[in-house]
């Protein structure tokens, strides 16, 4: 705070945290009162702390789960009145000026309503409770609808065409249609290439490593970047004669068709291919820059879905490796004898995961979580912990730290992120905003969970 009392000023890092504690959401309301009275309510019972902008706002400080968070971070603004302009938004992934903070009037844009165009403004503290509640999945809900978002449509009072999309965005149909007959025949030569190109033009990553933020958000611009270079590629490929100018054309006609029909990404957020036409040219020329004829050639040469077993570098192959082994083991699905020394055997597995595990290592996982029963795991039936109560994301990293402590913790738990968004793990909510358990997907649910997430999608578990 000396910063603060120095007259300097300073930014709350929004979107961080842990499964336990949940992540930190600013809302940011541009004048007090204008929140309607239930969507008041909710905010002012979960704020951590409370504070006046120096233009008449009222913001707030949430923490939220995991899956609350994944609901308020898809829209950033949100229109309640006619004003120009929105009345809240939702910081969910960028530093928010805190309480305390101070900003000179003159250096407003002339448009900054209530703004007396000179002197020093202050951030004022309010309110603060560091007992609120985490906001979960239920609440983020009820909030949203508040705030006249529809999630099934994902769409909110505030249209996509005024905040995402640039109303002059315009391509030729017949260039779509070629460029789909050169996607078509990329289809019978290059199934594998095909399937994850196709992930990406429909608002996923395609299985390709490198294509999320380290949050586990999608990074779109390099999505954008990576998607337009390969489609560059195709055009070449299978284009018949076309040269690189029509090469282009072709790939920024076929990726804004597919962007103007699936709107939004698989992580719930709008693309950013469609905001306006100067990100869109300026990522095309990068793209090109970035195509690499060798490395497009190994690309259509995929004999599998997904980088880990092809084109991830040695240190990502060990840390998804000791993660995978790391999970199967806690659950009983390593095919171990308990007749045989259980360390030698541990040390001789790890190498079908890919990395070296020393018997140091291997003795001291075993020491921590001992069989639970001298059965043979497998499927459940002898692993660490009793079939009814898969490890925690935590369980799973920690025991992933004692075979690779070289690695960093966000490392595991990245890989076990990755896991998940793949289809290969589970995740099992028992509890919302406490407790979640992690599996691998062929082994059964929890039956007193109360949803499952897998593969990107959320399954809700149906009551008897």
């Amino acid at each position: 705070m000396a910063r603060v009392h120095g007259g300097g000023n300073y930014g709350l890092s929004v979107g961080c945290g842990t499964d336990e504690f949940g992540k930190l959401v600013v809302i940011d309301v541009e004048k007090a009162g204008v929140l309607p009275p239930d969507a008041d309510t909710l905010v002012n019972e979960y704020a951590l702390m409370s504070w006046e902008s120096p233009h008449g706002g009222h913001n707030r400080l949430l923490r939220a789960s995991e899956d609350a968070f994944h609901i308020l971070d898809w829209k950033t603004k949100v229109s309640l009145t006619d004003d120009a302009g929105h009345d809240v938004e939702l910081i969910t992934g960028v530093q928010a000026v805190g309480p305390g903070s101070r900003i000179s009037h003159s250096h407003c844009e002339d448009s900054k309503q209530n703004c007396p165009s000179e002197g020093i403004g202050r951030y004022e503290l309010r309110t603060t409770n560091p007992e609120a509640p985490l906001l979960t999945e239920s609440k983020a809900d009820q909030l949203a609808e508040h705030l006249g978002i529809d999630l099934e449509g994902r769409s909110g009072t505030t249209s996509l065409q005024n905040d995402e999309t640039d109303p002059d965005y315009d391509y030729d149909q017949p260039d779509v249609a070629y460029a789909e007959a050169c996607l078509t025949e990329m289809q019978s030569d290059a199934t594998v290439a095909f399937k994850c190109l196709m992930g990406r033009l429909q608002g996923g990553t395609g299985f390709k490593d490198g294509l999320r933020l380290p949050e586990g958000r999608i990074d779109r611009s390099q999505v954008d970047l990576v998607t337009v270079s390969d489609l560059f590629g195709v055009m070449l490929q299978y284009g018949g004669e076309v040269d690189e100018q029509r090469a282009r054309e072709l790939a920024y006609a076929v990726y804004s068709d597919y962007c103007n029909e699936q709107v939004w990404m698989k992580d719930g957020r709008p693309r950013k291919w469609n905001r306006d036409e100067a990100y869109r040219r300026s990522t095309i020329e990068a793209a090109v820059d970035y195509f690499d004829s060798n490395q497009f050639s190994r690309f259509r040469n995929k004999e599998r879905v997904g980088d880990r077993d092809t084109d991830t570098d040695d240190y990502g192959k060990i840390i998804y490796g000791v993660v995978q082994f790391a999970q199967n083991y806690l659950v009983g699905e390593l095919p171990i004898d308990t007749d045989a020394d259980i360390v030698d055997q541990l040390c001789e597995l790890a190498s079908v995961y890919g990395f070296t595990l020393e018997r140091d290592r291997a003795s001291a996982l075993y020491g921590e979580h001992p069989l639970c029963n001298n059965s043979t795991p497998f499927h459940g039936n002898g692993g660490c912990l009793p079939p009814e109560k898969y490890p925690t994301k935590q369980e799973v990293v920690d025991a992933a730290q004692i075979l690779n402590p070289t690695r960093s913790r966000d490392s595991h738990d990245n890989a076990l992120k990755r896991f998940r968004r793949d289809g290969a793990f589970t995740m099992a909510c028992i509890k919302y905003g406490v407790d979640y358990r992690y599996y691998p997907s062929d082994l059964p649910d929890p039956k007193e969970a109360e949803y499952t997430r897998t593969g990107g999608e959320k399954h809700d578990i149906p009551r008897q």
